[in-house]
């Protein structure tokens, strides 16, 4: 994966492509859960990113389900001057202690048992595609990613 983030390419693609891909995958972990899945996603939207994308997208909503102890993420796709993403959920949100060092490497929840390799990787692939992240509070009640993404290059 380090390897992919250092010399992948980036080109044009699809990020409603991603995230059905993604729906698609996590579709049974979400069930298995009790996890109800929401996408809205009005147009086609393109960004300029590489093979790396879907993982990002994962990283996250797969801490939603194993950590959030919530019951509903709701993923949104606005086409924007910037392209952005939203992913946030209805669980517990981020503790206060870490939120302001979620990406560093090392940091995690206490409930768990994980590395915390997840956040760092999702900072990391962020980085390579230029795409912007604010995490906050959702009006869901629990954690909000904001993911603002470069335009695609040939629209």
């Amino acid at each position: 994966t380090v390897r992919q983030l250092e010399e992948g390419e980036t080109e044009d693609v699809w990020i409603n492509s991603a995230l059905f891909d993604l729906k698609e995958s996590y579709k049974s972990m979400a069930r298995e859960n009790s996890f109800e899945m929401d996408f809205e996603m009005k147009e086609d939207v393109r960004t300029t990113a590489g093979p790396l994308l879907e993982d990002m997208y994962a990283q996250i909503v797969e801490n939603s389900i194993r950590h959030s102890e919530g019951s509903e993420i709701r993923i949104t796709l606005e086409d924007n001057e910037r392209p952005l993403v939203v992913i946030e959920d209805d669980g517990i949100g981020i503790p206060e202690d870490i939120s302001d060092n979620l990406f560093d490497k090392g940091v995690k929840g206490q409930k768990t048992g994980n590395t915390g390799i997840g956040t760092v990787l999702i900072d990391r692939i962020a980085e390579r595609y230029e795409i912007d992240i604010e995490v906050g509070e959702s009006d869901m009640g629990g954690a909000e990613f904001r993911l603002e993404h470069q335009p695609a290059e040939n629209c």
